[in-house]
């Protein structure tokens, strides 16, 4: 007799490949694993990690695919079981579609990022500050795929857990955004009016476009 698919396999699938890309970083980089756990009470990973001279390619690669299928799988979430809609076992094309433009957003975001810096000169400050960000914003992440975990194996109430989710993401976000912002305020070439533009025009704005698109 054919299987028949349960309508939450593939969710299950991106799940379990989440964890093992995780797994992976902590088996292979355990020291850097743990300080980057720590990220939000201790600035360890990116000041002692940040000097290394080999920076290791691989972990920042995995870290963020684990963001960007996780940030992805909530989003898809929020949308269906936030809005009580039903999951069907074909909407995963609906998931690549949310994670391909993710994908499309951090890539533009960068872009506009490293325009920035040459055009200021200062493109080691904001390689910095982009790495302060994506490090709140991974950490963030690895919640968000439990709270995926939660909402849709569990009976728990999936409303609170989504809203939960969705505060952290915010949270998160803007303390990363403020943390990394403060590395701009010593550079001589730029005055707070630019620091002002700066965010407005490549953190918040982007943000607000990508939440008026969702909702």
């Amino acid at each position: 007799m054919q299987k028949i698919i349960h309508v939450t396999d593939w969710i299950a699938f991106i799940i379990l490949l989440d964890v093992a890309m995780i797994a992976l970083l902590r088996h292979y980089f355990p020291k850097r694993f743990i300080a980057f756990m720590k990220v939000p009470f201790n600035p360890s990973y990116f000041t002692e990690f940040a000097q290394e001279k080999e920076q290791p390619f691989w972990f920042e690669l995995i870290l963020e695919g684990v963001m960007l299928i996780s940030i992805s799988l909530f989003i898809y979430t929020l949308i269906y079981l936030g809005g009580d809609k039903f999951i069907h076992a074909n909407d995963y094309v609906i998931f690549v579609k949310i994670f391909l433009a993710s994908v499309l957003f951090v890539t533009i975001q960068r872009f506009f990022h490293s325009v920035t810096g040459q055009l200021f000169n200062m493109h080691k400050s904001l390689n910095m500050l982009m790495h302060v960000k994506d490090g709140y914003m991974r950490w963030a992440a690895l919640f968000l795929i439990l709270i995926v975990l939660v909402t849709v194996f569990t009976n728990i109430q999936s409303n609170m857990l989504l809203i939960v989710g969705l505060f952290l993401l915010a949270a998160v976000y803007i303390i990363g955004v403020l943390r990394a912002s403060t590395l701009l305020v010593g550079n001589k070439t730029l005055n707070n009016m630019h620091i002002f533009f700066y965010l407005c025009t490549l953190e918040i704005l982007p943000v607000v476009a990508l939440v008026k698109m969702i909702a």
